[in-house]
């Protein structure tokens, strides 16, 4: 492997529910766009079928010109590479566009706008990285049928919302049942998720791991961090979506199989423990009256897989915050074709309510 030169990084993001803040972006999509960070949804109401107002929160990232703001609900997933499938019931075509912050020369687009794409224009011109807030008022909640509703942002540099967006991220918020406040203690979901968080999620940083320079002798480790809690009395799962470390059509086999790190043999996979071979990673961190804990293949030290869709963690009951360290392990063979090998990974927390 002393000619070749094969680097290696992966992205992150969260996908959480019940009005909380996703600290950091990962999405599966190319990364042409930066991510917007830190964002956030805040739902003037989470009842199905209910006329309110959905306020944004998100750091434009990018100096660039600006010219159009979009705003896309989907049912199915926050993930950009994924077609968006609207939300039965939902209606923001009839949206109002309330207070600004930041860049505050926004106004509906109506003739780009639908009934799940909402569009703010502009004149364009330059704007810095800043910090930016837009209420939409008028927007008519989905009617039920799904519980998670996810929110994809993109800026661009046209008017109308057309185009490549130059930053992009998404959002996550929950549609649920009416309860009655005399009898119920309101519901809630905490995630984040970064290269390290703080166990009670006061504090996310880093949204990018790299590995560095692979060889075949040996196996290259990389760590990032999520934290979780709940007061649903099922407690709540996290799940992993993305792909394996790949380099334009070059692939680094995914362990679809719980199996120990073998340096030579293609493999990547990541589990949630302490691990001594390699010596990488730590066993989940309980907080206060926290519970959570790795789940299946994932819960093993020293045994490794990854397959798209897992259940990699959660909890069984309400729980405190639990901090998960998730170890990745790449090792490739000596015919491995050189380039620089990337993945993006999506973590997603659910709980039922």
């Amino acid at each position: 492997m002393s000619s070749k030169r094969i680097w290696s990084k992966i992205r992150i993001s969260i996908a959480a529910l019940v009005l909380i803040s996703l600290p950091s972006g990962l999405s599966s999509r190319a990364v042409y766009a930066d991510d917007l960070q830190p964002r956030t949804v805040r739902v003037g109401s989470s009842y199905a079928s209910e006329v309110t107002d959905h306020t944004f929160t998100f750091r434009m990232v990018t100096p660039s010109n600006v010219g159009s703001i979009a705003f896309e609900y989907c049912s199915n997933s926050p993930l950009f590479t994924e077609p968006c499938v609207a939300p039965s019931g939902l209606d923001v075509d009839a949206f109002i566009l309330g207070d600004q912050t930041g860049i505050t020369d926004f106004s509906k687009n109506a003739v780009e706008t639908t009934t799940s794409r909402a569009v703010l224009s502009r004149t364009i011109n330059a704007q810095p990285s800043q910090d930016l807030e837009y209420e939409l008022e008028n927007i008519t909640n989905p009617d039920g049928s799904v519980a998670t509703v996810f929110v994809r942002i993109s800026m661009y540099a046209s008017n109308d919302g057309t185009g490549s967006a130059f930053d992009t991220g998404a959002v996550a918020f929950v549609i649920e049942e009416p309860f009655d406040v005399d009898a119920y203690v309101p519901p809630y979901l905490t995630f984040c998720v970064g290269v390290s968080v703080a166990v009670d999620c006061s504090s996310a940083t880093g949204f990018l791991s790299e590995f560095g320079e692979f060889s075949a002798a040996s196996t290259i480790t990389a760590t990032t961090q999520m934290s979780a809690s709940s007061n649903d009395g099922d407690g709540y799962v996290i799940y992993v979506n993305g792909q394996t470390m790949t380099s334009g059509n070059n692939v680094i086999s995914p362990l679809l199989v719980r199996s120990a790190a073998t340096p030579g043999v293609s493999q990547f996979g990541l589990n949630l423990r302490q691990n001594t071979s390699p010596s990488v990673g730590a066993n989940p961190q309980q907080g206060p009256v926290g519970s959570g804990s790795a789940i299946g293949d994932y819960s093993f030290p020293n045994q490794f897989t990854f397959v798209n869709g897992d259940v990699v963690a959660g909890a069984t009951k309400s729980s405190g915050f639990t901090r998960y360290t998730v170890s990745y392990i790449v090792n490739v063979s000596n015919n491995q074709a050189p380039g620089v090998y990337a993945t993006s990974l999506q973590y997603t927390a659910l709980a039922t309510f």
